[in-house]
């Protein structure tokens, strides 16, 4: 695989001919590419971690600043769009909460709100070493600290407890379900390269035994997860993703040794989960949840209303149609963050009144912000589609499709459930959100799309 490195002066000019400028060029970068590694490795094994090197890449980026390296991203549309965001939200901390509603939920809302606003940090740094290596480094780092999070959480006096109660791994359910199967998606689509120059060669079978491992561990985290909402947008990812990553994939002359440890790997993956859902009852359990509540999608199908349940889904119905007829009520600019809370409560429903939010960023992001708000939203999203679309990219077509499944999971996963306030999904929305946007503010020249197998 050849691999294109990101030129050392990001603004694509002759080295600064200070020695003494360059010295702390380089030392930004370091301090900065320690953050990016940092980051990605405690965004879900410890957010004290995350945090720290989020402000280590903050202070290399002001170190940039200072010295004039950063004028490309002030420049760009990402910086633009990230002011006009703050501004919003800064427009609407200032109207303070309605009657009713409590101040400390209302500016909680609006600083979690502002906070989406520093993906421009990560970006940044993953625009400054964009190339598939350094990006695989990332997101290796980040699925190694997911599943160590999770593994220093489990109760080894009972390590299935969290099997039969969905609790018990630091994470909430369908946070679990979510980031497991963003795992399981970048282990399929990027399995190790197995080739080696002798056939008898250890490492080949090395890599095949760990990336198995790992294959099975997130997949049974997935099942575990009992996430409906995971399981769904896993399926409707992943059928394209592989169709567009492994189509007319080419199969070069002496590497033809590799797909035999990784054929290995697959059976022996498959055979341990099949071992696995056997031995806790996995399969009863994924049938008991997708045939829960059919009597709520019966009357959903038929326009029952008054027939839909306080069930899983029944819920989630009844949340929804109350955000979209407050939504209705204030269109442009919404009720202001932190209202879906105030929503349910005055709902006039003892049991919505039990809950937090509207449990899905689809209804709640409009009914609290408005279309202003979603077009906002939005703007970002759209940024790192032109970056996709960019004729010269500097990482591989592999590593594209990765990044397109991992942010189209977090947005199909959003649908159902409303964790914009939790540091967990502000750590996922840096991540793949930093990725496209990386693509859109690197650098015409910061390399070219790479071959990989």
């Amino acid at each position: 695989m050849k691999t294109h490195h990101a030129p050392t002066n990001w603004e694509g000019t002759a080295p600064a001919a200070d020695a003494g400028l360059g010295r702390i060029h380089r030392g930004a970068d370091g301090i900065g590419y320690v953050g990016l590694l940092g980051f990605a490795l405690f965004a879900w094994l410890g957010t004290a971690g995350a945090n720290a090197a989020l402000l280590l890449m903050l202070v290399a980026t002001v170190i940039h600043g200072i010295t004039g390296e950063v004028r490309q991203l002030i420049r760009s549309p990402l910086a633009a769009w990230a002011a006009v965001w703050l501004a919003y939200v800064a427009f609407w901390a200032m109207q303070g909460p309605v009657a009713g509603q409590q101040a400390a939920g209302f500016y909680d809302a609006a600083a979690g709100y502002a906070y989406l606003a520093l993906v421009v940090v990560p970006a940044w740094w993953l625009a400054r070493f964009a190339s598939t290596r350094h990006w695989l480094r990332v997101a290796l780092l980040a699925l190694v600290g997911f599943v160590l999070g999770r593994l220093v959480e489990v109760d080894w006096a009972d390590p299935l407890r969290f099997f039969r109660q969905r609790d018990g791994l630091g994470l909430p359910a369908i946070a679990l379900g979510q980031y497991a199967a963003a795992a399981l998606l970048g282990l399929l689509l990027m399995p190790p390269d197995m080739a080696a120059q002798r056939v008898d060669e250890p490492n080949r079978w090395i890599r095949a035994a760990l990336w198995t491992l790992l294959l099975v561990t997130v997949a049974f985290l997935l099942l575990a997860s009992r996430s409906r909402g995971a399981w769904l947008a896993f399926l409707v990812v992943l059928i394209p993703a592989l169709w567009f990553r492994y189509r007319a994939r080419p199969n070069p002359a002496g590497h033809a040794a590799a797909h035999w440890p990784l054929a290995a790997a697959v059976a022996g993956g498959a055979g341990l989960l099949a071992l696995a859902v056997w031995y806790t009852d996995a399969a009863d359990m994924v049938q008991n949840r997708l045939q829960a509540e059919s009597q709520t999608y019966q009357a959903v199908i038929e326009g029952r209303w008054s027939d839909v349940g306080d069930g899983s889904i029944g819920t989630r119905i009844q949340m929804y149609r109350l955000g979209m007829e407050r939504f209705a009520e204030a269109p442009l600019v919404g009720w202001g963050p932190g209202m879906g809370k105030w929503m349910l409560d005055r709902s006039g429903s003892e049991h919505l009144a039990k809950f937090q939010d509207l449990h899905s960023l689809l209804i709640q992001l409009p009914a609290e912000l408005g279309m202003i708000g979603v077009v906002l939203f939005v703007v970002p999203l759209a940024l790192a589609i032109a970056g996709f679309a960019r004729e010269r990219l500097p990482v591989s077509k592999p590593m594209l499709i990765l990044i397109i499944s991992g942010l189209a999971l977090h947005l199909l996963c959003a649908a159902t459930n409303f964790r914009v306030f939790n540091v967990d999904w502000r750590f996922y929305w840096f991540l793949f959100a930093g990725f496209g946007l990386a693509l859109a503010i690197a650098p015409a020249g910061a390399g070219t799309r790479e071959d990989c197998r």
